[in-house]
């Protein structure tokens, strides 16, 4: 499977040495969403019990299991029990047999695919604010119109490309069920670039899955959403999802912005931070940042900005 970058952003000096949790060079040049490998999920050991499973079946040539007490406990025995390589065994089986045997093993890979999937997002461990830090430390991150990024855009950025191991996968329209398998496979980094870029693409419906492995949906979707070539980020679905679903999170993403942004960045935060007052998604504490920010603007040094902050408090207030 082809994986694409999906951004460039400029990355300063890193003078952190390179551990586990920071970057792989001292002097990193580019932070990118680039090309990486996918991960080949490691099996387990098989145990007793599904080891004589297997060998009761494996005795038979392709397509021809007999159906019996013996050979339905050993299928049902892996499809409770078993680890990837059972379920490589088993798929192998629903591609050569057929009738009421065939129905067994299928039944037998929903059990084993759902069991693996849970084992392998409760093993998984997103990034940690440490690991965050310490990636940012001692680092500048640039859009791709050299604009360096605020604290909290740079630590979204971070967050996301942390989590996405760095690259995304090529969107597919059977995203769902090619992901969900990648999981049961142990490859769980590139599942979760294959649900990211689902969300990319405006399909929301991959957030939950990437919220099952403990990671933050409005996160992911706020670095994705910054590490967008700029001219894109207004059109973007990102940017809608956003508005209507944002946090304190996005509210201080959007602070960044009206202040450190290029003027019509800056004017496109404002409008945002407006809209999420109004429409009342955002609680009181988000709602009084929010607020404070625009009020703020009102002493930017652009002419139209700090007319932009102030009509913007007009209408907020009829």
């Amino acid at each position: 499977m082809g994986l694409i970058p999906i951004a460039t952003l400029g990355h300063g000096e890193q003078d952190t040495p390179s551990t586990s949790e920071t970057p792989g060079s001292d002097l990193q040049t580019m932070l990118s969403f680039f090309t990486i490998t996918l991960l080949t999920g490691l099996a387990s050991a098989q145990s007793p019990v599904t080891e004589a499973a297997a060998k009761a079946i494996s005795r038979y040539p392709q397509g021809s299991v007999p159906l019996n007490e013996t050979t339905l406990e050993a299928i049902g025995t892996l499809g409770a029990q078993g680890n990837e390589d059972d379920l490589s065994l088993l798929t192998d089986m629903a591609a050569h047999e057929v009738g009421a045997i065939q129905t067994a093993v299928n039944l037998a890979i929903e059990d084993l695919t759902t069991r693996l999937r849970l084992k392998h997002r409760a093993e998984y461990r997103g990034p940690s604010v440490r690991q965050v830090d310490a990636w940012l430390e001692g680092t500048v991150l640039l859009d791709d119109d050299g604009r360096a990024l605020g604290n909290h855009e740079s630590k979204v950025v971070a967050y996301t490309s942390l989590a996405l191991q760095h690259g995304i996968s090529a969107h597919r329209s059977d995203w769902r069920p090619f992901a969900q398998q990648m999981e049961a496979d142990g490859q769980t980094g590139a599942a979760i670039q294959q649900y990211a870029a689902a969300v990319l693409m405006g399909e929301f419906s991959a957030l939950p899955e990437l919220e099952g492995f403990g990671l933050s949906g409005e996160t992911l979707v706020l670095g994705l959403f910054v590490s967008l070539p700029s001219e894109a980020q207004p059109s973007s679905e990102l940017f809608s999802w956003l508005k209507e679903n944002g946090s304190k999170q996005t509210v201080a993403v959007f602070s960044d912005r009206a202040v450190a942004g290029s003027a019509l960045q800056r004017a496109i935060a404002l409008d945002t931070l407006s809209e999420m007052i109004q429409t009342g998604t955002l609680n009181r504490e988000s709602t009084e940042i929010a607020r404070r920010r625009i009020e703020r603007s009102t002493n930017d040094p652009h002419r139209e900005i700090r007319l932009l902050a102030r009509t913007t408090l007009v209408e907020m207030d009829r």
